[in-house]
């Protein structure tokens, strides 16, 4: 990924998931300081070339103006003087450098690299800057993802993207903005109707406030017209069951798979809802909402295509955990739980053990923050033990004594993985 930085950032830095592809990169920053042989162009551009063919390398974040290029060229042009003289005069940035030029030079990056994702925050541009700049974006066939900060735009030029980029083809957009203003929040709703290839939304209003439907609604319920949405995240928006049972009918054709609706209101009615219309869900994020004990209850039609589940701060407490445990056997592909914070104490020992035997796939669990207590006990250590696939385990909180966090160091420690290295585990007193 190649990150162009905003303002704060003083140097760009080439980013891969591979760390095979950082190793490259960090030996390549090496090599840009001392390119003066034949050979040592010819391994950077071999490097280069490589690169250039990650299917997701490049993210560009644009700051201010002037001095995002800045920074870009201070290490970018060691790296392409010698490799590629036609990108490197293209981004020169010389003092006085025009706006303008700093929008020009992401077509120009469009040229040498496939670019599948910008940021875009408050980038200082004049009107007929943005409107350039929605026009390379539009043309930058490669670009599927979007993280647009419109808060930070003042209202003409974020009315000028809002018009630029609808029905554009994006099939990722994280949008932050402020919907205090009535006829902004119907724009961005129109706008979102009109993005049909979407399949992932990240939904955030700023500033946070007491209130923000029915303006939220009002764009939300657009959302309804992608109907290749899989997935959907609208956490801290206050979004009470009534809220969500008139979007749900709006949503009704969108096949969701991931949903965040993390820190909002919502009580066990909401999740009934919920499950009635959509049951296939492999990720759901119902944490820090009211949702009480018999919520598992009404989430046991998505069991089966459940791979990450987070219950935390939910109060569900030692009845919710144990109706969650009833058909653990059915969790078979769970592996993300977390259900810390729940008031679950020595009650729900027996539960906890039975999900942890039945859920094989488990990697991460967290039951941090609870009261166990006494559950810490032989049954519990054996089904930690026997969980194969185990890579994160939180059990810190919950009152333990000495004596119990030095059985369980007893346990863990004898386990190759952990020795390994491959298990990363917390506990406490």
């Amino acid at each position: 990924m190649l990150a162009i930085p905003g303002n704060a950032i003083k140097e760009c830095q080439l980013y891969d998931h591979s760390s095979t592809i950082m190793s490259k990169h960090h030996s390549a920053q090496a090599q840009a300081k001392c390119v003066r042989t034949a050979e040592a162009r010819c391994q950077l551009k071999e490097l280069l070339e490589g690169l250039k063919q990650e299917p997701d390398l490049v993210c560009m974040v644009l700051g201010s103006g002037a001095l995002c290029w800045t920074g870009v060229c201070k290490w970018l042009l060691t790296m392409l003087c010698d490799v590629r003289p036609p990108l490197d005069k293209m981004i020169r940035v010389k003092r006085g450098v025009t706006l303008t030029e700093s929008t020009e030079g992401f077509s120009r990056l469009c040229k040498y690299f496939r670019i599948t994702g910008i940021c875009l925050n408050d980038l200082g541009l004049h009107p007929d800057e943005a409107k350039l700049l929605c026009e390379q974006i539009r043309a930058c066939e490669t670009l599927t993802g979007i993280r647009l900060d419109m808060h930070t735009f003042p209202p003409p030029i974020a009315d000028i993207f809002i018009r630029g980029l609808c029905a554009h083809s994006l099939k990722r957009l994280t949008l932050c903005c402020d919907l205090t203003r009535k006829d902004l929040a119907l724009r961005v709703g129109a706008w979102l109707g009109t993005l049909t290839q979407l399949r992932e939304l990240n939904f955030r209003i700023v500033p946070q406030e007491e209130s923000r439907m029915p303006p939220l609604k009002e764009a939300l319920r657009k959302i309804g017209a992608c109907h290749n949405m899989e997935a959907l995240t609208l956490s801290s928006m206050q979004i009470k069951d009534g809220d969500l049972e008139e979007l749900l009918r709006a949503w009704k054709h969108m096949p969701l798979s991931r949903l965040n609706l993390a820190d909002n209101c919502l009580s066990e009615k909401s999740i009934k809802d919920l499950l009635e219309k959509h049951s296939q869900f492999s990720q759901l994020n119902l944490s820090e909402n009211p949702l009480g004990p018999r919520c598992p209850e009404h989430l046991k039609p998505t069991f089966p295509s459940l791979s990450f589940l987070s219950l935390k701060k939910t109060n569900i407490g030692p009845q919710g955990v144990s109706v969650l445990a009833e058909d653990a056997d059915r969790l078979r592909n769970l592996k993300h739980l977390d259900i810390s914070d729940n008031g679950i104490n020595t009650e729900g020992g027996p539960a906890i053990v039975r999900l942890l035997t039945q859920c094989k796939a488990l990697k991460h669990f967290d039951v941090s923050s609870n009261s166990l207590g006494s559950a810490l006990n032989e049954p519990m250590h054996s089904a930690i033990a026997a969980l194969k696939n185990l890579c994160y385990i939180d059990l810190r909180n919950n009152g333990f004594s000495s004596e119990q966090v030095d059985a369980f160091y007893e346990v863990v420690f004898a386990l190759d993985r952990v020795l390994a290295g491959e298990i990363e585990f917390w506990i406490s007193v």
